[in-house]
């Protein structure tokens, strides 16, 4: 092998070596791409019960907040003190 050809083979090997680690800085280590790889797995895997196809969806809630008796709606009857559990529920949307 000549001496240039080898000279260009080395100089071709290092750019490939600088691009593959600005490659993986960008995509994985980067702080911008952290924040897309989460947002994307969190609505990935964000699933509702669609109850019919008129866009009409079942969500499913947990709270610690003190429910009050009544018959209001749900956002009037719990109130801002926590309570001593948990209050599973569920409620309905339409979109």
């Amino acid at each position: 092998m000549t001496r240039t050809r080898k000279r260009i083979l080395i100089a071709a090997l290092a750019l490939l070596i600088i691009l593959t680690g600005w490659f993986y800085w960008f995509y994985f280590m980067s702080t911008s791409a952290a924040i897309r790889h989460a947002e994307s797995f969190l609505f990935r895997r964000m699933t509702v019960s669609q109850i019919d196809v008129e866009g009409n969806y079942r969500h499913f809630f947990v709270t610690n907040r003190r429910l009050q008796a009544g018959d209001s709606s749900l956002e009037s009857r719990f109130s801002s003190e926590l309570g001593d559990s948990l209050s599973f529920g569920s409620f309905d949307a339409s979109i």
